[in-house]
């Protein structure tokens, strides 16, 4: 990946170019056995990630439990059926580093 590469991303406010689906897939494949059965949070992502849409396509196929999003636009989206997604607003900014986001992801993962 040169530079134009990077530079062209960055111009059009694109994030994605590093967390490429098909890489995400063929990552996550070697562990279905290990998120069978879980709640995935992935803090200050967007539902045009690649995480939140490689996880919703495969909610069922992957059996996990309920996928939540912590959005820096303030919003938490979540789906526990793979099918509804829910919004909420936060009063924080859906950082990671800050409590009401910590104490949502600790929640989730009970």
């Amino acid at each position: 990946m040169g530079n134009d590469v990077l530079k062209r991303a960055r111009e059009n406010k694109n994030d994605e170019f590093y967390t490429l689906y098909e890489d995400i897939e063929n990552e996550l494949n070697h562990y279905k056995d290990l998120i069978r059965g879980k709640s995935i949070c992935c803090p200050a992502d967007t539902l045009e990630s690649n995480f939140w849409k490689y996880f919703y396509n495969n909610f069922n196929e992957l059996r996990i439990t309920k996928l939540t999003i912590t959005g820096l636009n303030s919003k938490l989206y979540s789906t526990s059926d793979g099918i509804t997604i829910e919004e909420k607003e936060l009063k924080t900014n859906g950082d990671f580093l800050n409590d009401e986001i910590l104490t949502i992801m600790r929640a989730r993962m009970i």
